[in-house]
């Protein structure tokens, strides 16, 4: 069993690695030392996450989940995941992320790649999530059409399930529809661009987003996230 987690404050970085099997006591006790670490660095743009061989139980325990939430909540900007270059392992663990977090890492195979996955992350503009039930409109010159998000950073989004289909460099404009606190509808509207498409899909960038829409964004995508969680 190994289970560390430590703070590089001149990285402006948190480092974990779990493996084995722990206890729910252990856990709880890495919780409390990442609230504090966190207060030892001025924002927890990054997250690097070393979990290679981590029990399929412990995965969706509350207890584990918590952590993730913490982080969040208080701005991290991202998280590697290193799964040590095992495809199987690799592979389970993406599905086992899928399932049990609304958070979508970056992946690594060893630590030494780590600084190349932080600089891909920058180009998609932060942490993605994976959202449920989100509905969005969307409309050109021409026309309108609907679909569902299927995740979203403050860089851009996915959406699926679109009733008229757009074509790649396309721009228009969203609106989104969130649900607050007190379950009242929130609609945030953004200008995009479409940068792929598929099937009754496409992804898409946001372009002019200013600082404060970006923080509004953010945190109603974090509540939608982690909504029950």
């Amino acid at each position: 069993m190994s289970l560390v987690v430590r703070a590089d404050i001149i990285e402006n970085r948190l480092y974990f690695k779990l493996s084995g099997e722990f206890a729910k006591e252990e856990l709880d006790k890495v919780y409390t030392d990442v609230t504090f670490l966190v207060a030892d660095i001025s924002s927890v743009s990054d997250g690097i996450a070393g979990i290679s061989d981590c029990h399929i139980g412990q995965k969706k325990d509350q207890s584990i989940k918590k952590i993730p939430n913490y982080l969040v909540t208080n701005g991290l900007g991202e998280i590697i995941r290193i799964t040590n270059g095992d495809s199987l392992l690799h592979d389970q663990d993406r599905y086992l992320s899928s399932v049990s977090s609304p958070i979508i890492p970056v992946y690594a195979q060893a630590h030494e790649e780590t600084k190349e996955r932080l600089e891909s992350s920058v180009k998609r503009n932060g942490i993605r999530f994976y959202v449920n039930n989100v509905p969005i409109e969307y409309s050109t010159d021409k026309f309108c059409g609907t679909g569902n998000l299927v995740n979203i950073s403050t860089g851009g989004c996915s959406v699926e399930s679109i009733t008229l289909p757009l074509s790649i460099g396309e721009e228009f404009l969203m609106q989104i529809t969130f649900n607050n606190q007190d379950l009242i509808h929130e609609k945030f509207q953004v200008n995009a661009k479409v940068i792929k498409v598929a099937s009754n899909s496409f992804a898409s960038k946001f372009n002019g987003l200013t600082d404060d829409q970006k923080v509004q964004l953010w945190k109603c995508v974090v509540y939608g996230a982690f909504r029950g969680a």
